[in-house]
Parts: structure tokens; C-alpha cells; sequence
């Protein structure tokens, strides 16, 4: 399974989500305001994980066909470092 992991940045959150599962499943990870999301990136993946609402929104401006047709799930994971975002992050239920 090929899973896109979405933040603001693509810095912290969804660069450690990518590396968390990775021995489980194909990742990938980027950010929406650096590090941008391309069509590859969004044709590639089965399920698209983001950590807020707004970078859904901002997905679904961006790439609105592809949007459509993509599962795209929200963590609620606000900005949050270290072994507390670990934490968050292993609750995932994929």
C-alpha cells in the first residue's frame, strides 16, 4: 500500500509518519506550504493521510479532479514535536 503523509511544512510531521511506517508500507511525505505535493505524488498514493483540516482544503483547491478521487483522511495532529508526535502517530489505525 502507498501512503502519502501531508503537513504544512513537510518537515516534522509527516517526514517522522513516513518514517514510522515505512517498514510496513510504501511512503512518501511533503508538505503544502514547502515541499509541495505533486500530481505524482497524489496519482501514487492509495490513501492520503494529512494532520489537519486545512491541508485537506488546501489539496482540494490545488488538485481538485485528483481530489475527488482519492482517499484522503485528516489525523487532527496539531504541530507537536518529539515523542509526543510518536505517540500520536502509533495511534493510527491503517
Amino acid at each position: 500500500m502507498n501512503i502519502l503523509f501531508v503537513c504544512d511544512w513537510g518537515q516534522n510531521r509527516s517526514v517522522t509518519a513516513a518514517k514510522l511506517f515505512r517498514d510496513r508500507y510504501n511512503t512518501r511525505s511533503c508538505g503544502v506550504r514547502q515541499n509541495h505535493p505533486s500530481v505524482d505524488d497524489l496519482n501514487w498514493a492509495d490513501i492520503i493521510y494529512v494532520m489537519e483540516d486545512h491541508q485537506r482544503t488546501e489539496l482540494a483547491r490545488r488538485f481538485p479532479g485528483l481530489y475527488l478521487r482519492k482517499d484522503i483522511r485528516v489525523l487532527n495532529i496539531g504541530n507537536i514535536y518529539g515523542n509526543k508526535l510518536i505517540e500520536e502517530l502509533k495511534k493510527i489505525d491503517i
